[in-house]
């Protein structure tokens, strides 16, 4: 998935210019690399991804931060964001 800029930052293509890569890194690290509690996105598997941020916006998966984050979020948002996370790849050990 490709980065396009915006004023915002980077975002990935096809979403929302509220939801940036940028945002996602403030808690899950440069690149998505995860840190301690905070779970790595890089390299996840997008299906894993999707799946996650579908049970945050839907209430059944619990955590205040990410169902508020996630609450505005569409189908669509919600497959941009995973399929970018995922294409950044693991990061090396």
């Amino acid at each position: 998935m490709a980065l396009a800029t915006g004023g915002s930052g980077a975002v990935a293509e096809g979403v929302p210019s509220t939801i940036t890569a940028e945002s996602c890194t403030t808690c899950h690290g440069p690149g998505g690399i995860g840190s301690g509690a905070i779970p790595r996105l890089a390299g996840e598997p997008a299906a894993d991804l999707s799946a996650a941020l579908t049970g945050f916006r839907d209430g059944t998966r619990e955590s205040t931060i990410m169902s508020r984050l996630t609450g505005p979020l569409t189908d669509e948002d919600i497959a941009g964001i995973a399929d970018y996370f995922s294409s950044l790849g693991a990061p090396a050990q």
